[in-house]
This record gives structure tokens, C-alpha cells and sequence, in this order.
């Protein structure tokens, strides 16, 4: 699996035939891309979405996650609590949990 930073917003792993996944990941006080915007353009796919979930670090809410899907492809809405646009910068230990626990379910 190769995985292609695309922006500090989306993260894409290119798969083989068997359809590909993203991971859409927005800091919540992004001021300069609001995390509203992807979610409202993610749900104008329609796809089918889960419940909105806490994940955790360290004991610690450390954002909230929201998968969708359309038949083989999905796409997890990922949100880092206290994080701007540049959200690895702002929370890095947070977001390299939240890359390993989506990477951790890709089949390899």
C-alpha cells in the first residue's frame, strides 16, 4: 500500500483493484478551512455514515471520528480536538495515533 500525502487536510492510500480509501483529517479550529466545509462536501456524496465517535489519546478525547461509505470506498471524517490548519503541527501525537489506527485497518 502506498500512502500519498495530498495535503495536511487528506490523506489518500491508493489501492489496487479491490477500491481505494481516504482519510479526510480537519483540525476543529481550522480557521482558514473550517472543518464544516469538508463535512457538508462529503455528505453531498452520499454516502452512508456511521454514529460520530470520540477516539482517544492517552486518556484524553483527542477528536471525534465519522466514517461514510459508498460501496467499496470509504472515507473516515477525522477531527483533531484543539488543532488548526496545519493539524499535525498543532497536535502531533494525536494525529500520528489517529494515521496509525487507519492504517491498522487497511489490508495490506
Amino acid at each position: 500500500m502506498e500512502v500519498v500525502v495530498v495535503s495536511t487536510m487528506m490523506l489518500v492510500g491508493c489501492g489496487g483493484a479491490g477500491g481505494g480509501s481516504a482519510v479526510d483529517v480537519c483540525g476543529d479550529h481550522d480557521m482558514l478551512a473550517p472543518y464544516m466545509g469538508p463535512l457538508k462536501w462529503i455528505r453531498s456524496l452520499n454516502m452512508t455514515d456511521d454514529d460520530l465517535r470520540p477516539y482517544h489519546v492517552n486518556g484524553q478525547i483527542a477528536g471525534y471520528t465519522l466514517k461514510f461509505k459508498k460501496n467499496e470506498f470509504n472515507l473516515p471524517f477525522v477531527t483533531v480536538k484543539g488543532a488548526g490548519h496545519t493539524a499535525p503541527e498543532y497536535n502531533p501525537k494525536e494525529c500520528l495515533a489517529m494515521l496509525h489506527r487507519w492504517l491498522s485497518i487497511r489490508p495490506s
